[in-house]
């Protein structure tokens, strides 16, 4: 009988094939693959797994393939038609049979028992094996106790087969080794439980032998199941290695010796094995590095890797001895020398290298001193050759025993030259008196024995060869032998007449700007990283009238005696400071080295009296870079009158505001009041003058035209009032919609032309195309009405009027042009303001109200547009107005 494993891969029925298992009387099981390859937890000598797949399935093919020899059982393809490629997968596979579907039963059978015949043969050989081999084979449960032991248990361990199945596995090792072998028996088991397969433990642990002998011995383990991946028991073997780990041991604590570092490599695998820790050499982690050729090259320099590389590969060749110099990097990517030296040793057969035994030298120490030892020479000399500064050696009486060439291009003098001059005649001028003066006091103290543990200093002034000086700057240092006995004085002689230039230079430059930073007009304070008080300038100081020599040491709130700075720990330490203008400026312009400009604050201060007002102020900051010191300056400026009239200004303008919002809607209301009687008034006149009630006399008659003309007149005041009421008193509503522009001059002409014939003036329209706006149309007819009639109205008889209509993308354009009467530029300013009209006679000759630019322009401002206008005085005038083309929303 078998176990087969169906691999369900495309859910075709098994049906069939189910019944003929169970006919056959063998187990079997299904795993269904559609939702990828499973971990299939199945060991054993007697599986078969069964697929049924078709040629174009290569993937379940392969797949099938994998699972089988994972656990080196046969697989079984059912498959109908079998192509080329089928055989070119299975063709370098063991394990691997196939029969051709529709197939018969009986065909099943027999290759099921030919598979069944074949695992029989694996088991007997296993069983074959088990006897001789010398390494122990036993079956295990999960508790620990044991059901078989192969006879090699009794040359491991003294106790013959009988005995040892009878101990549990707690009763075979130490307790220490149980512990950790139990734990991990234990993690397999609940793991192999969930389906999940992990590669059988391997454990080294101490076994107790019959004559309480503790050995070490090698033990490995594996999981065997049923068809239902029921966990039966585990077959593992024994392997004794104690000779091994004591040869290991005594191997290690030798190595522990040394400070060298000793290694086996198997050239074979590329496994290193360190004995010495590699992983503390090279400041890692236990266990970092791994056993291999490849981790350890990880570390090795890459400027040196190609050359050990090459090297490696002719010792591989050759199997001569290896020897090799190179560096090695840190965790903390500092570098470390490393010689090595490697011996082969051979396969007896055929003199192949098997593995190297060698041992690695840490030799950083020495090739630092000798690395130090060469830049040190090296450096002195190049320095002694080719550096600009002069280095000299003197003895303690002053005498002179090397000068650099340098020393001619700094003074003119060959260094010969040099040698013949005094001490006093190698320094000049006031400069020499305070240098000798130091000179002599060193020496006298180097003559007691005090000898100085830092550089000593001089900046002397020394002449030239040619009559003129140069200011220098000497480094004198002692220089003493190994014993702390006087040998010379090194010194270094450095040109800083460029410096000492530039330190006049900005001697000269720091006097002008603390003249202009003390003259500054604007208070002024400067602080340090701290925001304590420097310096302040004059205009502070009188701001404050505080004396300028106690603020020095003061932070900007107690200068500006902020009540926050008198509470708790002082200035800066209470959580009101947080928002303190003068504390909050300075860490945020130290912080981020940006400058403030005239941010507004406030801050309550005590007066002279000790009265907390309010101070609103102004201020800006400049930040300062300067190597370990940096400053800003912080301007002040008192802004609190400024701000108090900004407030009543801005009280005076709510008020007046008001106030035209009430002139506004009495205006409106006071004009629909009037507007009512007038219609009236006016309604009866044209009655009168359509002899509704009978005939008049010629002077009835003017008088009701009279009466007609001055009402009209009166209700365009008023409509003119009423608009610009409403506009003024925000309650001009527009009704937007989409018109054709060309309609509404149709409408104007209509109305304005009649008008125009009265005066004999020739109306012009020029529009480029067909134009549609997005607009209030009454108010658009309004604003064209308006600009066409009172061109109409200021052009003399047989003038003209044109109006130019253009768009772009973003407006419509529309121009109103006369050869009127024209405006002069003064008037012009004022010519869209209410009520006004150029001149008084000119309200008299043309009874004009002064209203209609006024509501034309607010009209246009409505609708987001713009109107401007050119003219000349007896040449005419241009109006024009823009209205964005908005799209219907």
């Amino acid at each position: 009988m078998i176990k087969a494993i169906i691999l369900n891969f495309t859910e075709k029925s098994h049906d069939r094939l189910k019944g003929e298992l169970e006919e056959m009387h063998h187990e079997f099981s299904i795993y269904h693959m559609d939702n990828g390859k499973p971990e299939i937890p199945v060991y054993g000598n007697d599986l078969v797994f069964i697929a049924r797949v078709e040629n174009n399935d290569q993937k379940y093919i392969k797949e099938a393939i994998e699972i089988s020899s994972a656990s080196n059982s046969p697989v079984l393809f059912i498959i109908s038609n079998p192509d080329e490629l089928f055989f070119e997968t299975i063709a370098d596979k063991e394990n691997v049979w196939y029969i051709k579907e529709p197939y018969i039963t009986t065909e099943l059978k027999h290759i099921l028992e030919h598979l069944g015949s074949l695992l029989e043969k694996k088991e007997d050989q296993f069983r074959l094996i088990a006897e001789n081999v010398n390494d122990a084979i036993f079956v295990m449960d999960i508790a620990g106790n044991f059901s078989y032991f192969s006879p090699s248990i009794k040359n491991i361990s003294g106790f013959t087969q009988e005995e040892a199945v009878k101990k549990n596995l707690s009763g075979w090792i130490t307790k220490e080794s149980y512990e950790y072998c139990i734990d991990l028996i234990n993690h397999f088991a609940i793991e192999l439980s969930k389906g999940i397969v992990n590669v059988p433990p391997t454990f080294e642990i101490e076994l107790i032998c019959k004559n309480s002998e503790i050995i070490w011995v090698e033990l490995t383990v594996s999981p065997v199941v049923d068809s239902n991946n029921n966990f039966k028991h585990f077959i593992g073997v024994i392997r004794d290695i104690n000779s091994r780990k004591n040869a290991e041991e005594r191997f290690r604590i030798a190595a522990q010796c040394v400070s060298d570092l000793i290694y086996e490599w198997d050239m074979k695998n590329d496994n290193m094995e360190w004995f010495g820790d590699i992983d503390e050499h090279l400041g890692y982690e236990p266990g970092k590095i791994k056993g291999t050729i490849d981790s350890w090259s990880k570390h090795v320099h890459p400027d040196d890797l190609p050359g050990v590389t090459e090297k490696i590969n002719k010792y591989r060749l050759n199997g001569e001895s290896f020897d090799a110099e190179y560096r090695m990097i840190t965790k903390d990517e500092k570098i470390k020398y490393w010689i090595e030296h490697g011996l082969p040793v051979y396969d007896r057969d055929n003199r192949k290298i098997l593995r190297t035994i060698g041992v690695c030298s840490d030799i950083t120490e020495r090739k630092e001193i000798e690395n130090a030892l060469k830049k040190s020479e090296e450096m002195f000399r190049l320095i002694a050759e080719n550096a600009n500064d002069v280095i000299w050696m003197m003895n303690e009486n002053g005498e002179l025993l090397y000068v650099s060439p340098s020393v001619q291009k700094l003074r003119g003098y060959t260094p010969e030259e040099i040698f013949e001059l005094s001490i006093e005649k190698r320094i000049a001028n006031e400069s020499g008196v305070q240098a000798m003066k130091h000179w002599n006091y060193f020496f006298q103290n180097f003559k007691k024995g005090i000898v100085p543990d830092i550089s000593q200093k001089l900046e002397v002034e020394q002449p030239c060869k040619d009559g003129s000086t140069v200011w220098t700057e000497m480094h004198i240092n002692p220089i003493l032998d190994g014993e702390g006995n006087f040998r010379y004085f090194l010194g270094i002689t450095r040109d800083i007449s460029e410096r000492k230039k530039s330190e006049q230079e900005l001697m000269k430059q720091k006097n002008m700007l603390d003249s202009i930073f003390d003259l500054a007009p604007i208070p002024m304070l400067l602080l340090n990283e701290d925001a304590i008080v420097e310096n302040m300038n004059n205009a502070c100081v009188e701001m404050l009238q505080r004396k300028k020599e106690d603020m020095p040491g003061l932070k900007a709130g107690e200068v500006f005696d902020c009540i926050n700075s008198v509470k708790g720990e002082g200035c800066g330490t209470n959580k009101e400071c947080i928002k303190c203008i003068f504390n909050d400026s300075a860490i945020e312009t130290f912080k981020t080295k940006k400058n403030i400009h005239k941010r507004e604050g406030k801050t309550a201060i005590l007066n002279p009296t000790g009265k907390a007002i309010q101070l609103n102020v102004l201020v800006s900051t400049a930040y300062i870079e300067i190597p370990d010191e940096p400053k800003i300056v912080v301007s002040v400026e008192d802004i609190t009158a400024r701000k108090m009239a900004e407030k009543a200004t801005i009280l005076s303008k709510l008020e007046a505001e008001q106030a035209n919002r009430t002139k506004s809607e009495f205006l409106a209301t006071m004009s629909h009041e009037l507007r009512t009687p007038l219609n009236a008034i006016i309604g009866y006149s044209q009655m009168l003058q359509e002899t509704n009630f009978g005939n008049m006399t010629e002077k009835q008659q003017r008088f009701a035209n009279h009466i007609s003309t001055s009402g009209k007149h009166l209700l365009e005041l008023i409509n003119d009032i009423l608009d610009l009421s409403k506009i003024e008193a925000g309650k001009m509503d527009l009704y937007m919609e989409t018109f054709d522009v060309n309609e509404v001059l149709k409408n104007v002409y209509n109305i304005i032309d009649p008008l125009a014939v009265k005066k004999n003036i020739e109306l012009n329209f020029e529009i480029d195309k067909d134009i549609s706006i997005y607009a209030d149309k009454v108010r658009f007819k309004q604003i064209l009405y308006n600009l066409m009639s009172n061109a109409i109205k200021f052009t003399p008889n047989s003038g003209h009027v044109t109006a130019k209509i253009s768009t772009n993308e973003s407006y419509l354009k529309i121009s109103v042009i006369d050869d009127g009467i024209g405006i002069s530029l003064e008037e012009q300013k004022k010519l869209f303001t209410p009520f006004y009209q150029a001149d008084s006679s000119t309200a008299r000759e043309y009874q004009g109200t002064g209203l209609g630019l006024s509501i034309v322009k607010k009209m246009v401002e409505l609708h987001g547009g713009t109107i401007a206008m050119e003219s000349e005085v007896g040449k005419g005038s241009t109006f024009t107005f823009t209205l964005p083309i908005k799209k219907n929303k």
